[in-house]
């Protein structure tokens, strides 16, 4: 944790955003474009989420209004193998994860994924997420907007009762979490997603939904960067394998893939 006089508090659950029916809705634009996506239907919109710009020569996909968009490499199914997993920061908390895909109405196991956050870098996205998984928020909620190539997002506390919600993308734990730029949005990167700078001029995160990038994505540059995955990048690549619906759907996943087991490892 940091020292509360050297740095900023996080926002947690003394509201410090209100959350509102009709908040601005949460979409990604591709580089250079300040044109808000839209899609039909409406929904209220996450405040404080979006998904990140999608890299340059990317077709972008357009998702109902109110979700957290991220448009979709054109043609792409999973993310480069050439492209390494950087080295995560060393000596920070990791957190374990078993992921499940939902099959004939049964689970699955994927398999487990285990993530090293950055403290030094991130320490309000740190001490923010280490205190969500120790209060079993994440537990049953699921990734629900697949991007082959680009992203897998989840943390949305409404997947766990309705991972079919069209509100998908607009929950969170109630709280933003300051902007923390710097790390580097690069293959197994954990990030936090958050809404355009149009309605988010201070950039901050939402307080729960992050996404794991499939690839290196510099355009993604200036979002706050907390982890890394340090192992299951497989597991990751298969998520984003999994049926999504694409189009004006914005690529939400049409299997139910859930995470559980939350476990702070050190």
């Amino acid at each position: 944790m940091r020292d509360s006089r050297t740095a900023p508090p996080v926002r947690l659950l003394g509201a410090v955003v209100i959350w509102m029916a009709a908040a601005p809705s949460v979409f990604a634009q591709a580089p250079g474009d300040t044109t808000a996506i839209r899609g039909a239907p409406a929904a209220p919109a996450p405040v404080g989420t979006v998904a990140a710009p999608a890299p340059a020569g990317t077709s972008v996909v357009p998702a109902p209004a109110g979700t957290s968009v991220v448009p979709a490499p054109a043609g792409t199914v999973s993310a480069p193998a050439a492209s390494p997993v950087a080295a995560a920061e060393p000596g920070g908390p990791r957190v374990a994860m078993e992921i499940t895909v939902e099959q004939d109405g049964r689970p699955a196991a994927l398999g487990r994924v285990v993530i090293e956050l950055h403290p030094a870098t991130a320490p309000l996205h740190t001490e923010n997420f280490l205190k969500l998984v120790e209060e079993g928020f994440y537990e049953g909620t699921s990734f629900h907007r697949l991007v082959p190539g680009f992203i897998v997002q989840g943390g949305d506390p409404l997947s766990r009762s309705d991972w079919r919600s069209p509100r998908l993308g607009t929950g969170g734990p109630g709280h933003t979490v300051p902007s923390e730029p710097g790390g580097r949005p690069v293959r197994g990167a954990v990030v936090g997603a958050r809404q355009p700078v149009e309605v988010n001029p201070e950039l901050e995160s939402n307080g729960s939904q992050f996404f794991i990038c499939l690839a290196d994505l510099p355009s993604l540059e200036g979002y706050s960067v907390f982890g890394k995955v340090v192992e299951g990048m497989d597991v990751v690549d298969r998520i984003a394998r999994i049926r999504n619906a694409g189009g004006k759907a914005g690529s939400r996943a049409l299997q139910r893939v859930s995470m559980s087991g939350l476990t702070v490892l050190k």
